[in-house]
C-alpha cells in the first residue's frame, strides 16, 4: 500500500531556542532545497523543516481522505546531540476542513569534531485515514530527499604575540592576535575580559588567550601568550659624604633630583657633589637609575645636602679643572687659589669610596699637581680638594 505525498524541507535562520510556531510555509509542493545549508563542527546548527502535503489522495484507483498524519521521527543527524520540536502538540496534523496540511518542525543541533560529510536527514510520519468497507487505517511513510553537508572546522587559533618580548615594569605591550576575519574575545587567566579587537594593551605577566570565531562560526581558542617583564631594580640608596652623596648600585645611567620643586639634574653619574649645584644650595636630592635590562628603578629616599655651612664656597677659583679629562695614565689638576694654604686633595671612585689622599701646599695663584692614573681602572671618579676654609671637587673620567 503506497500513498502519494510531498514533503517540504526549507532552512530558514532563527534563534537557537526551539519555536513553537512555523516562521514559514512552503505554497508548492516537493522537496526545497534538497540541499541544506552547510554545518559546521562544533558550532551551534539550527533551521526549521517545513512539510506540505494533500489531503486527499489515492492507493491504487481508490480515493481516500487522510484525517490526521503524526511525524514520528526525524533522523539522520550528524552525531547525538540533535534534537527536533513540532509545531504541533504532539507532533499531530489534523486534516479538519484544509485541503493540504502544512506543519514544521525545528532541528537543532552541534555536529561534533570529526563528523564532516553528507548526511540524509530522514523524516517518519503516520497517516491515519478511512478505507471504504475497511474503516481506520494506518500507513507509516519516510523521507529522506533532504541532504546536510558537515564542513570540517579548521580554525586554529594561535597563541597571542607580543610587539615586545620582554618589557621594564609599568611599562605596556601590545599583544596581537592572529589577522583574519574574525571576532575575538580574549581571556585572562582563563576569566573573559571586554576585550573584543585583534590586539589588548597590556602591562603585566598574566596568560591571556583569545578565542577566534570566523564567518562561519567555527570557534577556537588559543594557547596562553604573556608579556614577559623585567625584574624590578633594586631601590637606590644615598651615602653623603661631606658635600658629596653617592648612589648605589652604581650604573650608567641616572636622574637627580633636589628640592624644593624636584626639578631634575643633568648629571650622568653615581656621585652628585656642590659643584654640580646651584651656589649655597641647601636642601634634599633624591635620585633613581637605568639598570643593565634598561629599566629605571624608583626614586631613592631623600637625602639632605648642605653645600655652604659657614664656610666660603667660593675659596677655590671657578678655574679649578682636571686636564685631560678623560684621561688615561695621568692628568693635571689646576688649581687656582685665592690664598696659600695646605690642601686635602681626595679620589673616591663611583661608589663614594676613598682610593687615595695626598697633602697639597697651595701658593697663592696658579697650582698644578699631577694625578697618577696608571692603578686605576676604567670609570668615574671624584677629585676633592678640601681645607679649613672650603672645598670644592670635580669628576674625572678614566679612560
Amino acid at each position: 500500500m503506497n500513498i502519494k505525498f510531498y514533503l517540504l524541507l526549507s532552512m530558514v535562520a532563527f534563534s537557537f531556542a526551539a519555536q513553537s510556531q512555523c516562521t514559514k510555509t512552503y505554497s508548492g509542493t516537493g522537496v526545497y532545497p534538497t540541499q541544506l545549508a552547510n554545518a559546521y563542527e562544533k558550532v551551534p546548527y539550527t533551521f526549521e523543516v517545513d512539510f506540505t502535503f494533500p489531503v486527499d489522495t489515492t492507493i491504487g484507483n481508490v480515493s481516500i481522505h487522510i484525517d490526521s498524519l503524526v511525524l514520528t521521527s526525524c533522523t539522520g543527524f550528524p552525531g547525538t546531540n540533535f534534537n527536533y520540536t513540532c509545531g504541533a502538540a504532539n507532533c499531530s496534523y489534523a486534516a479538519g476542513s484544509l485541503t493540504k496540511f502544512q506543519g514544521c518542525i525545528m532541528l537543532n543541533g552541534t555536529a561534533p569534531s570529526g563528523s564532516a560529510g553528507n548526511y540524509k536527514l530522514i523524516v517518519g510520519m503516520v497517516a491515519h485515514f478511512k478505507l471504504p468497507f475497511v474503516g481506520a487505517q494506518s500507513q507509516s511513510f519516510k523521507d529522506s530527499t533532504a541532504q546536510l553537508t558537515v564542513v570540517a572546522c579548521n580554525l586554529n587559533a594561535s597563541a597571542p604575540v607580543p610587539d615586545v618580548a620582554i618589557v621594564c615594569p609599568g611599562k605596556f605591550a601590545n599583544l596581537w592576535a592572529d589577522s583574519g576575519n574574525y571576532t575575538y574575545m580574549w581571556l585572562k587567566d582563563g576569566s573573559a575580559t571586554t576585550d573584543t579587537t585583534r590586539s589588548i594593551t597590556v602591562s603585566d605577566s598574566s596568560k591571556y588567550m583569545v578565542i577566534l570565531e570566523d564567518e562561519n562560526g567555527c570557534i577556537d581558542t588559543s594557547a596562553a601568550g604573556m608579556l614577559g617583564i623585567y625584574a624590578q631594580p633594586t631601590k637606590p640608596t644615598l651615602a653623603v659624604t661631606g658635600t658629596m652623596v653617592t648612589c648605589t648600585p652604581a650604573s650608567m645611567n641616572y636622574r637627580w633630583y633636589k628640592s624644593p620643586l624636584w626639578d631634575s639634574l643633568i648629571v650622568d653619574s653615581s656621585i652628585i657633589y656642590c659643584g654640580n649645584l646651584p651656589a649655597q644650595f641647601n636642601g634634599s636630592i633624591m635620585v633613581k637609575y637605568k639598570n643593565n635590562d634598561g629599566c629605571w628603578s624608583g626614586l631613592s629616599d631623600s637625602a639632605s645636602l648642605n653645600c655652604f655651612v659657614g664656610i666660603e664656597r667660593n675659596t677655590f677659583s671657578q678655574d679649578f679643572n682636571i686636564f685631560p679629562n678623560p684621561a688615561n695614565g695621568n692628568a693635571w689638576l689646576y688649581i687656582s687659589s685665592n690664598v696659600g694654604e695646605q690642601v686635602s686633595m681626595n679620589l673616591l671612585d663611583a661608589t663614594g669610596r676613598l682610593i687615595s689622599t695626598k697633602k697639597l701646599s697651595l701658593v697663592s695663584g696658579v697650582n698644578w699637581e699631577n694625578i697618577n692614573l696608571n692603578e686605576l681602572t676604567k670609570g668615574i671618579y671624584l677629585v676633592q680638594l678640601s681645607s679649613q676654609s672650603g672645598q670644592t671637587s670635580k669628576q674625572l673620567v678614566v679612560e
